[in-house]
C-alpha cells in the first residue's frame, strides 16, 4: 500500500514483548484517530509473529476498515532465530541506521524476517522511541540532527519515573550517573562498585508514602546494556553486563536528549499529584509531555526480574498447590519452565482471578484495566514504587519505614507470607480489592471516550 501524503510516524520499541506490545496499542490508536497517518513499527524478530497477532486482535473488536490496519507496518530490521532476548539487542541497534535512512529516502522497506516489502511512504515526521534505546536516539541525531523530533516512550509508573530520573527537589535521584562518577573519582572505586547504594535516608515522592531510599532497590538485579562510544568518527556498540544504575544513567540521558516524552499514565490512577509533578519537571527541562493513559501488557515473573534465590519460587508454587489455588505461569524468553507448566493459557482476563506480578507499570495497568486485583513481588526499576503506590506495603531486607519490620529472607518466611496473602485474597480484604479494581477499570475506559483525558492528550500529540 502506498501513501504519498499525510504523516508518517516511526515507532521504535525495545525488542522485548513487554515493551513492544504497548507501542502496538499506540499504533492502533493513532490510525484510529487520523485517516492520513501511517505508522511503521520496528519490531524485534523474536516478537514479530506475536505482534502481527496482537494487531489483528485489536482490530477484531472495531469497525475500522482494512485500510486502517494496512497503515500499520510491522518491520524487522534484521533476521534472527536466536531466542535469547539479550542477543537481539546489538543487531537491533546496529540495523537501525540503515532502516531509518531507507525510510528517510522514501524508499520501499523490506522486513528482514518475513520478506514482505512495504511501498513508499513519506519520510518520518516524528519518532516515538523507547527510552532504553539510547544508541538508536544518537544514531538518529547523527543522521538528521534535530530536524526530526524524537519523543521518548516512558512506560514506567509516574512516581517511579520521578524517583529514578527526576530532580532532587521533588524526590528524584537527579543526575544519578554524574553522582556515581563523582563518587568514583573521590573514592577510586569503579562506577559498578558504587552502583545504587543507599544510606537509609527518608524519601518523599509525589504519589508514594514516605520510604527509605533502599526500598527502591529491594533486590540485586544485573542487566546487559548497550554501551555506545566513539572510535575515530564511528559510533561503536558494546554489550556489557552492569547493575541497574547503568540502565538509569542511559535512560536519564535519553530523556535529556529527546524532544519530549509520552507518559503512559492518567489521572484515574495517578491522582495523587505525581502526574502533575512529572509534567512540571519535564516542562522545566523544556520538554513537551503527553499523558496518553495506559498502554498495557500481560506479565508474570517471566523476564529478567526473577528471584535470586530460586527456592522462593518453589515455595510459592508449593503453597499455591497446598491451598488448592489454581494458577498459570507465563513463560518468558529468559525462563525455561518444565513441561508441566507448558499448557495453553486460558483467554485472559476471563479466567484470571488474581495477578502475581513483579509490579511493573505495564503489569499493574493491564490488570487494573481488566478489573483484576494484584499481588506484587517487586524487584527493582519502577516496581517497588508501583507496589508502594498500590498498597503502601513494600519489600526488602531492611525495615520498612511505615511499619519497621524487616523480612527474614528465608524460604519458610516466603511460605508463611504467601499463605497469609492467599487467605486475604479469599476473604473480605480480597473482595474489597476486587471492587477497587473494577472501579479503576471503568475509570480507565472513560479516559479513552470522547472528551476523556487520554484521547485529548493523543489528539494534542
Amino acid at each position: 500500500m502506498s501513501l504519498t501524503k499525510g504523516s508518517h510516524l516511526l515507532l521504535v520499541p525495545f525488542p522485548a514483548w513487554g515493551h513492544t506490545r504497548p507501542i502496538l496499542v499506540l499504533a492502533t490508536r493513532l490510525v484510529h484517530e487520523r485517516e492520513d497517518v501511517i505508522v511503521t513499527v520496528l519490531v524485534g524478530p523474536s516478537v514479530l509473529e506475536k505482534a502481527h497477532s496482537d494487531i489483528s486482535t485489536q482490530f477484531r473488536h472495531t469497525a475500522e476498515s482494512d485500510s486502517a490496519r494496512r497503515r500499520i507496518r510491522l518491520v524487522s530490521a534484521f533476521n534472527s532465530n536466536e531466542k535469547d532476548l539479550f542477543k537481539h539487542l546489538p543487531p537491533f541497534a546496529e540495523a537501525y541506521p540503515a532502516a531509518y535512512k531507507t525510510l528517510l529516502e522514501t524508499k520501499p522497506i523490506t522486513c528482514a524476517t518475513t520478506g514482505t516489502t512495504f511501498d513508499v511512504a513519506p519520510a518520518p515526521s516524528a519518532i516515538v522511541m523507547d527510552f532504553f534505546a539510547l544508541p538508536q536516539l544518537r544514531a538518529t541525531r547523527a543522521i538528521t540532527g534535530y530536524s526530526v523530533p524524537v519523543i521518548a516512550w516512558a512506560s514506567g509508573g509516574t512516581s517511579s519515573m520521578i524517583r529514578l530520573f527526576g530532580p532532587e527537589n521533588i524526590g528524584g535521584l537527579g543526575d544519578f550517573g554524574a553522582k556515581i562518577d563523582a563518587e568514583a573519582a573521590r573514592t577510586g572505586k569503579t562506577p559498578e562498585e558504587i552502583g545504587e547504594k543507599a544510606h537509609g535516608s527518608v524519601v518523599q515522592v509525589a504519589g508514594l508514602p514516605a520510604m527509605y531510599d533502599y526500598e527502591f532497590f529491594p533486590q540485586k538485579v544485573h542487566f546487559l546494556v548497550l554501551s555506545v562510544y566513539m572510535r575515530g568518527s564511528r559510533y561503536l556498540i558494546a554489550w556489557v553486563r552492569c547493575p541497574i544504575a547503568s540502565v538509569i544513567r542511559g535512560a536519564y540521558l535519553f530523556l535529556q536528549e529527546s524532544d519530549g516524552t509520552i507518559i503512559t499514565a492518567c489521572e484515574a490512577y495517578e491522582n495523587t499529584g505525581a502526574l502533575k509533578a512529572m509534567k512540571s519537571w519535564l516542562s522545566d527541562w523544556n520538554k513537551s509531555s503527553f499523558a496518553l493513559g495506559h498502554f498495557c501488557l500481560l506479565v508474570f515473573l517471566r523476564n529478567v526480574f526473577w528471584p535470586h534465590v530460586e527456592e522462593y519460587i518453589d515455595e510459592v508454587m508449593e503453597v499455591l498447590m497446598e491451598k488448592q489455588f489454581p494458577f498459570v505461569v507465563s513463560k518468558g524468553p529468559i525462563l525455561q519452565m518444565s513441561s508441566v507448566m507448558r499448557r495453553p493459557l486460558p483467554e485472559y482476563p476471563k479466567a484470571t482471578g488474581w495477578f502475581l506480578t513483579h509490579g511493573g507499570n505495564g503489569s499493574i495497568t493491564e490488570a487494573l484495566g481488566s478489573g483484576i486485583p494484584l499481588i506484587c513481588w517487586p524487584f527493582d526499576a519502577d516496581q517497588p514504587g508501583g507496589a508502594a503506590h498500590l498498597t503502601n506495603q513494600r519489600g526488602g531486607m531492611k525495615p520498612m519505614l511505615r511499619h519497621g519490620r524487616a523480612p527474614k529472607g528465608t524460604r519458610e518466611a516466603v511460605g508463611d507470607e504467601m499463605r497469609q496473602v492467599i487467605d486475604d485474597c479469599r476473604g473480605p480484604k480480597g473482595e474489597a480489592m476486587r471492587q477497587n479494581a473494577e472501579r479503576l477499570k471503568k475509570e480507565f475506559a472513560r479516559s479513552w471516550e470522547d472528551g476523556g483525558e487520554g484521547k485529548r492528550e493523543l489528539q494534542h500529540f
